[in-house]
């Protein structure tokens, strides 16, 4: 695990080495969502569709349950951990004899939590099981750390997934002009990046992706409202008229993502459009006309 890839992808690079080394038939690595700290999957294997739509987190009850367990590796079952049940179908948890539930923290800060259903490991003693995942954690939570929270850290509130929110973020930022003010629209088609990083990513969650694709596109936009749709695989952002050029953006974009999505071509590829729209004319389907 000390060759994996540091950026953006270390996740996925993490979930891959684990499955492979511990046989790992039915898990799941769920990171916090960037907007609401929920825990959801961002590499899962061998469950059902049902299980991979339920299994959401929230932050807390993963600090309750790190807060009263001695370990941050603890290996019990859904009858004795209920609290899980509801992230998973009857089926698979009627199927799930064993859980393994593993923490990956730093500075108290939890950056991700791995679950095992299927695994010969799980059969293993327990003492000899913690004392494994002790080393793993003790690799993979600083890196993790490093790949997830302190990059998304200097990412402000303005990267949306649900229009709703990113409509009340844009009416906001608009009230800084007067009414003859004009807002610029950049529309990001991030359709062939999204592919590349699916394809050298096996198993990675499309929606995980677009987040993370938006939130670097919002390090570059100082304070301005980004939508990102995950159905387009576009993403849209306004800004102040004049703040930005679209070559230049698309220019330090290309940068970034080839610095934090390693092995990705077509970061260089990455296409932008520009729209000006006044803002007091804002309509209420600016993401369908632009988008």
């Amino acid at each position: 695990m000390h060759g994996l890839k540091t950026g953006f992808e270390y996740p996925a690079e993490l979930f891959a080495a684990l499955k492979k080394n511990l046989s790992i038939k039915k898990g799941a690595l769920l990171l916090p969502e960037n907007d609401t700290g929920i825990f959801a999957p961002w590499s899962i294997v061998g469950f059902d569709k049902t299980t991979q739509h339920r299994m959401r987190i929230a932050p807390e009850l993963a600090y309750r349950i790190l807060g009263t367990s001695e370990t941050k590796t603890l290996l019990t079952s859904l009858n004795d951990m209920q609290s899980f049940a509801p992230c998973f179908s009857s089926r698979e948890a009627a199927l799930a004899e064993q859980l393994l539930v593993c923490f990956f923290t730093s500075r108290d800060m939890i950056n991700g939590i791995l679950l095992v259903a299927d695994s010969p490991w799980l059969f293993l003693e327990d003492s000899l099981l913690r004392l494994a995942f002790t080393v793993i954690t003790e690799i993979a939570s600083p890196r993790l750390s490093q790949a997830r929270s302190a990059r998304l850290h200097k990412r402000r509130d303005h990267g949306h997934m649900r229009k709703d929110r990113f409509l009340v973020s844009l009416k906001s930022y608009a009230k800084q002009l007067s009414a003859e003010g004009v807002l610029t629209f950049f529309t990001v088609d991030a359709k062939t990046l999204v592919a590349q990083i699916l394809e050298s990513n096996p198993g990675v969650d499309e929606y995980r992706v677009m987040q993370d694709v938006a939130a670097v596109i919002g390090t570059l936009l100082v304070e301005s409202p980004v939508f990102a749709s995950a159905k387009e695989k576009k993403i849209l952002a306004a800004t102040l008229e004049g703040q930005f050029d679209s070559e230049l953006l698309a220019h330090q974009m290309s940068l970034m993502i080839n610095k934090l999505f390693r092995g990705t071509r077509a970061a260089s590829d990455i296409q932008i459009t520009q729209n000006s729209v006044a803002s007091g004319e804002i309509p209420d389907d600016i993401t369908t006309k632009f988008l």
